[in-house]
């Protein structure tokens, strides 16, 4: 029994000493914890600190700074610099003083807002980096040689923003003249509003002065319709809207002589200033030269697309025949295809052909005058002949055509 006992007492010590190194074991690894914790807690504090911080600077940099524009800026140091200048005048004594010129060196913050130059500058109590500012460096410089009783100036008037007719009233109103105006084209701002001065606002000038102003202008301009006008009336108008008056060429046409019969941009489009338009004129007809007819007997154009074309003055095939692919385009709405296909039924059309002819050529591949003449009658004769049948061109029903007729349109080619 008593060894029993010894045998207990030795199991209860060794269960004992197990649970000694548990909680000694529990122990270091809360010792452990503790540490980390409060390593976290010491990084929590200092990234609260420059949380703190980075607030602060981006307060100052939001912090609502006065605005400055580039003229005002420069006319206040000029100011400062007379006002020295008045107080030097001021004293008493024989020897004379003279503020000879400032040198400025500026931290501010520069931005471009309406077409004009500002500077942002900072408060007194402001603890904004210098290194997020920009720096200007500048002189404004006296002239003595050239000094006049300041005494006398007057302070010219901000007309930036104003109506060009407002201005002039304001500028004859304050005691000063209008001097030269210049035109600028912008296209955001209002046309006919000012947006430039000199002298530049509230500097000081002697009353009577010119006050030149730069003034905003469109810088589109419509098209003005140059049809039936002769080239001396087109080029007085292309001066007046300074357009460019490009290419200009010489076309058979109904109008009269020495007129313009097309252009290359329609009359009523917007365009740039400067922009190129080529015109075509009405070239001397011949003592004997026939008549062009009218588009409207040609197949194949219609009296609506006729219509169109007849309002930018193409009324005859010779018209049609010289107007650019383009602008038929434009008036009409066809695809390219089509305006070369009426350019080429007008250019090789003449009256043996009837309504019909030049729409039947054109569609079986004769193109031009050229490949009607090198056409062989009775070949020719029957390729459109074929088409017919097959049905590959449109033509009225009834419609006949017969070798003699294709034949004496080759003859009347050959004779040209």
């Amino acid at each position: 029994m008593a060894e029993n006992l010894r045998s207990r007492i030795k199991e209860l010590e060794k269960d004992v000493k197990l649970r000694d190194n548990i909680v000694a074991g529990l122990q270091a690894g809360k010792l452990e914890s503790d540490s980390r914790s409060a390593v976290l807690e010491k990084r929590v504090r200092e990234l609260e600190a420059e949380n703190l911080e980075l607030s602060k600077n981006v307060s100052k940099l939001q912090m609502e700074r006065p605005k400055i524009p580039s003229a005002r800026l420069i006319s206040s140091f000029r100011d400062a610099l007379d006002d020295m200048q008045v107080s030097l005048e001021s004293r008493k004594g024989r020897t004379k003083y003279l503020v000879s010129d400032i040198d400025i060196s500026l931290k501010a913050n520069v931005s471009y807002e309406d077409d004009q130059i500002h500077f942002q500058l900072p408060k007194l109590d402001d603890t904004i980096s210098p290194d997020n500012l920009s720096t200007v460096n500048f002189r404004i410089k006296s002239m003595p040689e050239m000094r006049e009783d300041i005494f006398g100036y007057e302070e010219v008037m901000d007309l930036i923003g104003m109506n060009i007719e407002k201005g002039e009233d304001l500028i004859i109103e304050k005691g000063f003249k209008v001097g030269e105006i210049e035109y600028r084209y912008t296209e955001q701002i209002e046309p006919d509003t000012i947006v430039g001065q000199m002298p530049s606002p509230f500097a000081l000038a002697p009353p009577g002065s010119l006050i030149d102003i730069v003034v905003s202008k469109r810088a589109m301009v419509k098209v003005p319709n140059f049809l039936g006008l002769s080239l001396d009336e087109a080029k007085r108008i292309f001066e007046s809207t300074e357009l460019t008056i490009g290419d200009v060429s010489e076309s058979a046409s109904e109008s009269p002589e020495g007129t313009v019969v097309s252009q290359s941009i329609m009359a009523g489009e917007e365009v740039r200033h400067g922009t190129s338009i080529d015109l075509v004129i009405a070239e001397k007809r011949k003592a004997k030269e026939e008549e062009a007819e009218s588009i409207r007997e040609l197949a194949g154009i219609g009296a609506y697309h006729s219509d169109k074309l007849d309002k930018i003055g193409v009324k005859t095939t010779r018209d049609l025949a010289s107007t650019p692919v383009s602008v038929i385009r434009k008036a009409t709405g066809v695809p390219e295809r089509v305006a070369d296909e009426w350019k080429a039924m007008a250019s090789i059309h003449n009256k043996e052909m009837g309504k019909h002819g030049a729409y039947l050529l054109v569609k079986t591949g004769i193109k031009s005058v050229e490949d009607l003449k090198n056409a062989a009658p009775s070949k020719l004769y029957s390729t459109l002949k074929n088409s017919i049948i097959r049905r590959r061109v449109r033509v009225p029903p009834g419609f006949s055509l017969s070798e003699e007729e294709v034949a004496s349109w080759v003859e009347s080619a050959r004779k040209e």
